[in-house]
């Protein structure tokens, strides 16, 4: 898998992607960690009605984009217990994150992290998920863009005041013209509303 750079998957019922970490020890006893996925830049996830967390991406260091859309069970980016069986920092690379009608999602990941390239998120048809992974000082440019609509950004709970104040201005709500989300048919026909 090391020259797989972009991963497309689309209209699956799978319902897990299972990665094992190995370790190696070299000669001075030191164990290094196999990366599965040290290419891999994009991920884009359209229609996968199976899967309820995608914590293999940690695995995948140097991922700079990640689209979701249409996820109907995924309710963890990260999951905790698994995540927790590791010792990776996820996201340390990413400059956009899209979650679009993933309707169950709750949770990122369980903490807040540090984003030094993130420059973008958008969320869209997630009514479960209240709580960006952002501390005040997660992202260090100034430049990030959150999209989302007026009533999720109202409902949006902040890890404290610090990063309600550092994160608030770079909210973007969607135009009004927007706000209906499309079914999967008319998405798949092309139907406009």
């Amino acid at each position: 898998m090391d020259n797989l750079r972009e991963l497309h998957l689309a209209h699956s019922d799978i319902f897990e992607i299972k990665v094992e970490r190995k370790e190696t020890v070299l000669p001075l006893h030191i164990p290094t960690t196999t990366s599965f996925f040290p290419n891999l830049s994009q991920v884009s996830l359209e229609f996968c009605k199976g899967l309820r967390d995608l914590t293999w991406l940690l695995f995948a260091p140097n991922l700079t984009f990640l689209r979701v859309f249409s996820a109907s069970q995924l309710v963890e980016v990260i999951n905790k217990e698994k995540a927790e069986q590791q010792n990776l920092i996820p996201f340390q690379e990413l400059k956009e994150l899209r979650l679009e009608n993933v309707e169950m999602l709750k949770s990122i990941y369980r903490s807040p992290l540090p984003f030094p390239c993130l420059q973008k998120i958008l969320v869209n048809g997630c009514p479960e998920l209240k709580k960006l992974p952002l501390s005040s000082t997660s992202v260090p440019r100034g430049d990030l863009v959150i999209e989302a609509h007026e009533e999720w950004i109202q409902i949006l709970e902040w890890a404290d005041e610090a990063t309600k104040a550092r994160f608030l201005p770079s909210f973007k709500a969607f135009p009004r013209s927007i706000d209906k989300t499309l079914t999967e048919s008319e998405l798949k026909f092309g139907i406009k509303c």
